[in-house]
């Protein structure tokens, strides 16, 4: 659907009156505090340090985010106890092995002051890459007679720069590898041996280390093993192969299920139920937003023995971060970014903050705005704007605005300087920051010039017949331009005022109903669709129906298959398209029972009946036999 002038103009006076507000994080108040004590405290008890996705305290590889603000005016201050970590948790990782970490919160407000201390582990990368090999190695045989030897690897396929080297308990059975084949000697009776690995950097000065220890079981000559014993050696031995860089705590790429156990044992696999969208029983991954905890059961069996199950516990790792078309989404586990790029992909022109929850099993994505990016067009820069930042500024702004407009009503003459003025305060609520005459002019000119969507135009299509205007015609378009805004401002409010102190008395709802108009506090139904190499290739978001709201209060679109629909912008003003892809926009009466627009200087009205299955019933009052049903379409985030 083509974007329409009206919505145009609406859109971009709206966005002059109120940059854009957002719904608070967490959608509740904090309990109410009597001292700066009491708020202290309680601000202690709620502090937590939020972790990159894949991290925790115990394991710490990337930036942490520390909160700098408490509940009730509390201030956050933070220091660490390592230059591996700084003051505000930009992490740099040990090259070698972990190290203890200890951030400290200072907490004050007035004269109180606490501290809360979090203990936490930098996770090293050569100890790392070391406990990676120690989970992925393993002995395909732990059960051996005189047919065979056993293969002691030496290296694993992707990590080249980690050596194992191995010890015997008792090497007249099982000797020192040779090539990664250790030979065996059959003994005279069969016995246990312990294998021990020992993993470590091949690099010198590498103090990373750890090992891991397998027993095997050597038979003697005449001592074959039973179907039993190959089915539990071979369960002991079991494993799963990772993708590398993968492992049970992060799967992201498809994993490896082991079809026999050696011996003759067959191994078959299966998921738990219900989580079969994100593991197949062949181990085909498929990744979500969320981290996927997932059980995988291991059935082993073999002619004449009692089968045995083995289960595995992974984590299948969320997508964090993807593009589709112009628009990036980053999930931090916590907060949500969604920035849209131009055509170059080189300059941000607009994007929101959310914080998010998700129920993957339902495919729900709950998001409550809590900041936007601030394009300025003319100045080509941007910024971004949190609630409480955006209230302050705007409640000043439009305060401004509308003692200027309360100045100008009834004042003759007008001046250039006073439109200048007036224009001024409009630019400081849209936030732009070079407020000199000439960009003022310009701004003027763009936005109210003869050339310009505004019905209201001042008769001039640039700065020089601008300063030519006579005080007379400021005057008379200033007039008119004013009586426009008190009209959208009415609107926007949805509260009936006739005059601009009236306006002024009201400039708290005027805020609070463009933030419950503008920004997204909603559940969306999401769908991720990723290529052969796992790659995001397509995203799609769709709004649910709310039942706390009524019909026009929704965050979508009525449509039916003929092309007709109807999206609302509030209870008075909406967008009404018919076939042909033609749009027109519309004024509901008082009711929100009917609907009026005007087509070649004639008014045309439909009546609209709600139904009980959530869909409408548009009537033309013109010719009665016309009607559709319009069916709720959610909008995308």
């Amino acid at each position: 659907m083509k974007r329409p002038i009206f919505r145009m103009f609406y859109g971009a006076f709206l966005a002059i009156c109120t940059v854009f507000l957002f719904t608070s994080c967490s959608g509740t108040e904090s309990a109410p505090v009597n001292t700066d004590a009491e708020a202290v405290s309680a601000a202690k008890d709620a502090l937590a340090i939020t972790y990159a996705a894949g991290d925790s305290a115990a394991a710490v590889t990337k930036n942490l985010t520390l909160p700098v603000f408490g509940a009730n005016g509390v201030a956050i201050a933070w220091t660490s106890s390592s230059a591996f970590v700084t003051d505000s948790g930009e992490v740099k990782r040990p090259g070698d092995v972990s190290e203890a970490v200890t951030m400290t919160a200072t907490l004050t407000k007035g004269s109180s002051r606490d501290t809360k201390v979090f203990p936490l582990t930098l996770y090293g990368e050569n100890q790392e890459k070391v406990d990676a090999v120690k989970e992925k190695l393993s002995i395909k045989l732990l059960i051996l007679n005189s047919e065979n030897n056993i293969t002691l690897p030496q290296s694993l396929d992707g990590y080249d720069d980690v050596e194992i080297s191995w010890t015997s308990s008792d090497t007249g059975i099982i000797g020192a590898p040779n090539a990664e084949t250790a030979s065996v000697s059959i003994p005279q009776e069969t016995v246990a041996v312990t294998v021990t690995a020992t993993i470590k950097p091949k690099a010198n000065d590498a103090k990373a280390e750890t090992s891991k220890e397998f027993s095997i079981k050597v038979y003697a000559a005449n001592d074959n093993p039973s179907a039993d014993d190959c089915i539990a050696a071979a369960m002991d031995s079991l494993a799963i192969t990772y993708a590398d860089g993968d492992s049970a705590a992060s799967v992201k790429k498809n994993l490896t299920l082991p079809g026999s156990g050696g011996n003759d044992v067959a191994v078959s696999w299966a998921v738990e139920s219900g989580k079969e969208s994100w593991c197949t029983p062949d181990g085909k991954i498929t990744r979500d937003l969320t981290d996927i905890p997932v059980r995988l059961t291991a059935t082993l069996s073999k002619s004449d023995g009692t089968p045995l199950m083995k289960t595995f516990d992974i984590i299948v790792s969320p997508i964090t971060e993807f593009q589709i078309a112009n628009t990036k989404f980053s999930f931090n586990g916590n907060e949500l970014v969604q920035i849209q790029y131009g055509h170059d992909f080189l300059n941000q022109f607009g994007g929101a903050k959310y914080a998010y929850t998700i129920d993957a099993a339902n495919k729900k994505l709950t998001v409550t705005q809590t900041a936007h990016y601030s394009y300025d067009y003319f100045a080509a820069t941007g910024e971004w704007i949190t609630r409480s930042d955006f209230i302050r500024k705007q409640t000043e702004g439009i305060t401004a605005f509308v003692d200027r407009a309360i100045t100008l009503t009834g004042k003759n003459p007008v001046t250039h300087a006073d439109v200048v003025a007036l224009f001024r305060a409009e630019m400081e609520i849209a936030g732009r920051t070079d407020l000199s005459d000439e960009k003022v002019k310009s701004y003027i000119i763009s936005h109210c010039g003869s050339s310009s969507y505004f019905s209201v135009p001042f008769p001039c299509a640039n700065v020089k017949e601008f300063d030519a205007l006579p005080t007379d015609k400021l005057k008379s378009t200033v007039e008119k331009y004013l009586a426009l805004r008190l009209s959208l401002f009415e609107h926007q409010s949805e509260i009936t005022m006739t005059n601009w102190q009236e306006i002024k008395s009201q400039i708290g709802s005027i805020v609070r109903k463009a933030e419950k108009m503008k920004f997204k506090d909603a559940v969306f139904t999401y769908k991720i669709e990723c290529d052969e190499q796992g790659s995001v290739a397509d995203f799609h978001t769709e709004t649910d129906y709310d039942n706390s709201k009524k019909w026009y209060e929704q965050y979508g679109i009525y449509q039916n298959e003929a092309s007709y629909a109807l999206e609302c912008y509030g209870r008075q003003t909406g967008l009404f398209s018919i076939p042909g892809n033609t749009e027109y926009s519309v004024i509901f009466n008082s009711e929100i029972s009917s609907f009026t627009y005007e087509k070649d200087n004639t008014n045309f009205s439909w009546s609209i009946t709600v139904n009980a299955d959530k869909t409408i019933t548009i009537t033309n009052l013109t010719t009665p036999s016309e009607s559709h049903v319009l069916t709720f379409k959610g909008g995308s985030l």
